[in-house]
């Protein structure tokens, strides 16, 4: 190959390693996501109270702005014990949160249901990837 030729050739495929790398990047450009993993502890006898006060604070923080997702669910084969898993645009959002009357209200209304103080993580997440595809599956009938 002439030498001119090997400089465009080079030319070109740094062009075209480029163009792939600003694809990459946009598809893959994350802002920082904060996530919030906690457990709460309810007296077995009051977990209907606490279940309710659980449902109202996770309906006032999804319609806040900067919540991406907020969900109370009950750990398996431990009665009274809840995670809250919470995913939050940034910081800014998270602390708006924490001043909001909905969390005002639910720090209240839970408090008297517990039987110890609830803990609570924050982690920040700049980069999250799926290792499969969250597309659904079909699933082959029985024969039998």
């Amino acid at each position: 190959m002439a030498p001119d030729a090997r400089v465009q050739s080079a030319a070109r495929r740094d062009r075209r390693d480029a163009r792939a790398a600003a694809r990459h990047a946009r598809r893959y450009a994350r802002s920082t996501v904060i996530v919030a993993l906690g457990d709460i502890y309810a007296q077995v006898p009051l977990r209907e109270a606490a279940e309710e006060a659980m449902l109202d604070a996770q309906r006032a923080a999804l319609e806040q702005d900067g919540c991406i997702s907020f969900a109370f669910a009950e750990a398996l084969g431990e009665p009274g014990h809840y995670v809250v898993i919470q995913r939050w645009s940034g910081r800014d959002a998270l602390e708006a949160h924490y001043r909001s009357e909905g969390f005002f209200h639910y720090q209240a209304s839970i408090a008297p249901l517990l039987v110890r103080e609830s803990e609570l993580t924050l982690h920040t997440v700049e980069d999250a990837i799926r290792p499969i595809d969250s597309e659904a599956r079909s699933v082959p009938e029985d024969d039998s």
